[in-house]
C-alpha cells in the first residue's frame, strides 16, 4: 500500500502497517525464540524483518517471495525461495521450522485455509506461527459494514472509485480478497489441531475513510455519530475494537490453553 513507502527498517522499505514488525519482534523476544531457531518468512516482501533478526543474532532464516526482485536483503544466514503462497508451498520448501512468521500476507491470498493448512505442514511439534492480518472487528469497520455491507480495508468495487481494476494503483490499493473474521480463524485453526496463545490487536488507529466523492464527507459525518452512539451496544469481541490490525500467535500444540 502507498502508505508502506515510509517505513523503513534502515535502508530496507517494510511493506506493513506501521508498529506490525515492531510488535512481532517484540512477540519473538518475549517468547525467548532461540538464536539458533530454524525461522521461516512468508511474503517477506523486501527483507526488513529478516534484517532485524539477522541483527538481533538469529542465524537460520529461510525467505518465500512470490517476487524475487522485490527482495534486497542479502546474507548468509538466509535463503530465499520464490514461490507462490496461493499454491501448495510446503512441498516445494520441505523442512520443519520452529517459528513461521507471515506478516500482510493472509488477506492477499485466495484460500487462507490453505494456506494454514500449508503452514501447520512446516511447524515442528513445539513450533509458533505468528500471522497479522487486518481487524475487521475493530470499531470503525464495524461501522464501515453497518453502512456499505462491507468491512474496512475490502472495496466491493474499485472502479467507483475511479481506479481501473487492470491497473497497478488497483493492486496496490486493493490486493486484500480474504476478509479473516477472528471467529474463521479460529475454525481453521481447529481444522488444523493448532491452539491459539494469545491475539493482540496492533497499531493506532488510521483514517481509512477515502474521501472520493462529496458525499463521502456527509457519510463520515455519520460515521463520527455513530461511534459515539454505537459503543455501549457493541458487547462482542470488545477487545478486538481498537487496532488497525490483529496479531495472532499460534502453538502447534495439543494441550495449550485458547486465549479469550
Amino acid at each position: 500500500m502507498k502508505g508502506h513507502q515510509h517505513l523503513k527498517y534502515e535502508e530496507l522499505i517494510m511493506l506493513t502497517t506501521q508498529g506490525v514488525h515492531e510488535k512481532v519482534f517484540e512477540i519473538i523476544r518475549n517468547k525467548k525464540i532461540q538464536k539458533q531457531a530454524a525461522i521461516l518468512d512468508l511474503g517477506a516482501g523486501t527483507g526488513s524483518f529478516d534484517k532485524r533478526l539477522i541483527d538481533n543474532g538469529f542465524k537460520e532464516i529461510t525467505a518465500v517471495d512470490i517476487v524475487a526482485n522485490n527482495y534486497k536483503y542479502k546474507n548468509k544466514f538466509v535463503k530465499f525461495l520464490c514461490l507462490d503462497l496461493n499454491a501448495n508451498f510446503s512441498a516445494k520448501i520441505n523442512k520443519k521450522f520452529d517459528l513461521i512468521i507471515a506478516t500482510d500476507v493472509i488477506e492477499h491470498l485466495a484460500s487462507p485455509h490453505n494456506f494454514i493448512k500449508e503452514c501447520k505442514n512446516l511447524l515442528k511439534k513445539e513450533g509458533t506461527l505468528i500471522i497479522n492480518t487486518p481487524n475487521l472487528h475493530n470499531l470503525q469497520s464495524r461501522i464501515n459494514f453497518l453502512i456499505w455491507g462491507y468491512p474496512s480495508y475490502f472495496i466491493v468495487k474499485p472502479q467507483k472509485a475511479g481506479i481501473h481494476h487492470h491497473s497497478e494503483e488497483w493492486k496496490e490499493e486493493f490486493s486484500h480478497i480474504s476478509p479473516v473474521f477472528d471467529n474463521i480463524l479460529m475454525c481453521l485453526l481447529n481444522e488444523n489441531n493448532l491452539e491459539l496463545e494469545k491475539r493482540m490487536p496492533c497499531s493506532s488507529y488510521t483514517k481509512h475513510f477515502k474521501f472520493y466523492t462529496k458525499k463521502s464527507y456527509f457519510y463520515f459525518l455519520i460515521i463520527s455519530l455513530l461511534r459515539v452512539l454505537l459503543v455501549p451496544m457493541m458487547m462482542f469481541n470488545r477487545k478486538l475494537l481498537k487496532g488497525t490490525e490483529v496479531i495472532y500467535v499460534i502453538q502447534n500444540k495439543e494441550n495449550s490453553r485458547c486465549a479469550e
